[in-house]
């Protein structure tokens, strides 16, 4: 993924959970340098529910322009058998 230095980006996605899950079990959406130093540009924290979701993050681009950065998702520790779909991801720069 190319991020270019002042610009601002929305990064949008789809997201539920099988089945209900606790507020301290969350999922961390996190894009970032693919190479040490691993320097974040930007991340959210959430709790998916069972109905979908649309979350939706507006950054702007603040250090040199990365021409591969990565976007993970940290699932973390969820209850075993936890099923998590996530859908429509979508990363676009603004004008």
């Amino acid at each position: 993924i190319e991020l270019k230095k002042g610009s601002k980006y929305e990064l949008t996605f789809d997201i539920r959970c099988g089945q209900p899950l606790q507020k301290r079990e969350t999922i961390l959406a996190y894009l970032f340098k693919s190479s040490p130093d691993y320097t974040p540009y930007a991340q959210l924290e959430l709790t998916p529910e069972s109905e979908w979701q649309t979350v939706k993050k507006i950054f702007t681009m603040s250090t040199v322009t990365d021409t591969d950065a990565r976007l993970q998702f940290r699932i973390g520790k969820l209850p075993p058998g936890t099923v998590l779909y996530i859908d429509n991801i979508s990363l676009m720069e603004q004008e």
